[in-house]
């Protein structure tokens, strides 16, 4: 979502600059990564090489620091990217890139590896650096991914027990019996999504599915299938493709990250059928402290309600460009509290925080 049109303010002008806009910024800021602005230019051999803009980085930095600052001390909470033993060095030479955006935009909890971790995040392309020594401490937690990044484990480790309690098929190979002549991923409520590729087919009696597949008995295309190692793998549909998540969809996956580390979530979005980003951070105690929000969709969100778990003690607050003001809390206990937060426009952001004991 870094290319967006230049035409929008906010997020060139209210809240990034010509050169970073507002997602990428904050893209930048939960990855904990300072803005850079390059510029390519011609040395006399006629050889191109990039130069730090400073003028540029300062406006762009300045813009990045606001998000900062109502958290600091505090870290990123949530589901982090699992990296192989053998590629931790990679990582630390800028060879991974930025968190796809779609899972941003899809209101998932999101962390680092140096944050606080409930969950892994794994999709297709990851999967090539797992390692049979890897397996035991990935499958060890909660991790959530789709079904190309299961079959693509499935095909490297097919003696582990946890790749033989599904079937998984294309979607394109099925004759599934339909009234709008294709299958639909059916939630609990009745609640619809088609665009999905594949059917998963529970082989063992422990698969818990989250949603059903209309015209196919038995078969569904999100389940949570537990591990011998203790932990359970969350498949879902198309993790990081261009389909942004219907709401129910989106609530099956975090019902499905809640049933198996529960509580684990520090921040959960409750308004459904919005892709709204919506990110935590965590204190040296473990207590919420606070949440990134964004919009980054075309249209004005309604007021959103958002569940932080283990909140911090302190005065909630809201803050915007334009001001500071107190949190709507609709309710409160030493576990949880949730806020109404106000409607927000397409590329705003707003900050969610606690004072420290204030």
């Amino acid at each position: 979502k870094s290319m967006c049109s230049y035409n929008d303010v906010n997020a060139y002008v209210t809240y990034g600059t010509d050169r970073a806009n507002a997602y990428r910024l904050l893209e930048d800021a939960l990855n904990l990564r300072d803005i850079r602005i390059y510029d390519t230019v011609e040395d006399a051999d006629g050889k191109e090489r990039r130069v730090l803009n400073a003028k540029e980085t300062t406006l762009a930095a300045q813009k990045q620091q606001a998000i900062r600052d109502a958290f600091k001390g505090t870290r990123p909470s949530g589901i982090s990217e699992f990296r192989g033993a053998d590629e931790a060095l990679n990582h630390w030479c800028g060879r991974w890139g930025p968190v796809p955006p779609r899972l941003v935009e899809n209101a998932l909890p999101l962390s680092c590896e140096d944050g606080d971790v409930f969950a892994y995040w794994l999709d297709a392309e990851r999967t090539k650096d797992v390692t049979s020594a890897d397996l035991p401490r990935l499958l060890a937690r909660p991790v959530l991914a789709d079904v190309a990044a299961f079959e693509a484990l499935a095909r490297k480790f097919p003696d582990a027990a946890i790749m033989k309690k599904v079937r998984v098929d294309s979607f394109k190979e099925l004759n599934v019996a339909s009234s709008e002549r294709q299958a639909s991923e059916v939630f609990p409520g009745g609640c619809k999504a088609s665009d999905f590729n594949h059917v998963i087919t529970p082989l063992a009696d422990d698969v818990r599915p989250f949603s059903e597949v209309s015209g196919r008995p038995g078969a569904c295309g999100t389940c949570v299938i537990p591990s011998e190692y203790g932990g359970a793998l969350v498949v879902c549909q198309n993790l990081t493709s261009e389909w942004l998540w219907t709401g129910p969809r989106r609530k099956a996956i975090l019902d499905a990250l809640e049933s198996v580390a529960p509580g684990g979530m520090s921040v959960r979005l409750l308004t459904g059928g919005y892709s709204v980003a919506a990110v935590g951070r965590t204190d040296s105690d473990g207590r919420t402290a606070g949440a990134y929000v964004l919009n980054p969709t075309p249209g004005e969100t309604p007021p959103l309600e958002l569940a932080l778990r283990r909140p911090r003690k302190g005065r909630w607050f809201v803050r915007t460009v334009e001001g500071e003001r107190p949190a709507q809390i609709l309710r409160m206990s030493p576990d949880e509290v949730v806020v109404r937060l106000p409607p927000l426009a397409a590329w705003q952001p707003l900050l969610l925080a606690a004072s420290n004991g204030r």
